[in-house]
């Protein structure tokens, strides 16, 4: 195998290792789930306003307010709003999202918030999974949304629970991946 072969390789590893968006990793395992769930409700306690529950008419008008804006519009997919059986305090979940033609969310009455609503439509952007790149872009929807200073505290409430919140790293150009390689070769 050539070392052009090898280096086209190495890139191709680096890029499946990150590229986790718009689904295409959607069907493996949420190995962070359970971590960036517990990070979010140490910042909801912080943040105890985001998760009160909002009437149906509230809600509406806050996921309009965030499917309307150009951020969404740059970034976003068409996305509705289903509602939920209100199961009061024994529902399961306060919402989900859903992949589509057209992304949907759905939301519990009894369970839906603010929190809830920018948290669903972060995975309705095609990050299925709780990794990299779905905190990434729940910070900066948080940081649009609610502020700098919330966005600010959940980055942190992330990186405390171990989750890594940096831009993932570019793959080497050729002439440095070249010079680390020789470098490991004549080693052994």
């Amino acid at each position: 195998m050539s070392t052009i072969d090898k280096y086209n390789a190495y890139v191709a590893r680096q890029r499946r290792k990150y590229n986790h968006q718009r689904g295409k990793h959607s069907h493996l395992r949420d190995s962070q789930q359970t971590k960036c769930y517990s990070a979010e409700w140490k910042y909801l306690e912080m943040y105890p306003e985001l998760k009160e529950c909002m009437s149906k008419e509230d809600a509406e008008k806050f996921f309009k307010r965030i499917t309307k804006s150009k951020m969404w519009k740059d970034n976003g997919w068409p996305t509705n709003l289903l509602w939920l059986k209100d199961m009061g305090d024994k529902r399961r979940l306060n919402g989900y999202a859903q992949d589509g033609l057209v992304r949907t969310v759905s939301l519990s009455p009894s369970g839906c918030s603010k929190y809830t609503i920018i948290h669903e439509l972060t995975h309705c952007m095609g990050y299925w999974n709780h990794d990299r790149l779905f905190r990434i872009w729940l910070v900066k929807m948080v940081s649009r949304f609610f502020g700098r200073e919330e966005a600010k505290f959940l980055k942190q409430c992330f990186k405390d629970n171990g989750l890594k919140m940096s831009k993932p790293r570019e793959p080497l150009a050729y002439g440095q991946w070249l010079e680390k390689y020789n470098r490991l070769v004549n080693e052994n």
